[in-house]
């Protein structure tokens, strides 16, 4: 996987914190949220998996992305990948 310089860089210093402590901070909950972000879920395909409501949903990402100092739903998901959260895909 290829990731923009400016990118890594900015994803590497989120808040001070040490990347530890931020993967730790995520619940049960919201590794289930950044897990199916990683697979490309929109919102409703999400509740519908975990069984809650699409604005729980969006709550639930907000919440990541703040925690996470990320802007997007992409960021969350290389930082996901970074940490071992989810797999990436194969391309064949």
């Amino acid at each position: 996987m290829v990731v923009d310089e400016a990118l890594s860089r900015r994803l590497a210093g989120r808040h001070g914190q040490p990347e530890e402590q931020l993967a730790a901070a995520l619940t049960s909950r919201e590794i289930d949220v950044v897990r199916a972000l990683a697979r490309g879920c929109a919102n409703k395909e999400i509740a519908t998996e975990l069984g809650i409501g699409v604005r729980t949903v969006e709550s639930y990402v907000s919440a990541l992305l703040a925690k996470l100092g990320v802007r997007s739903r992409t960021e969350a998901t290389l930082y996901a990948i970074e940490h071992h959260l989810v797999r990436p895909r194969s391309v064949e």
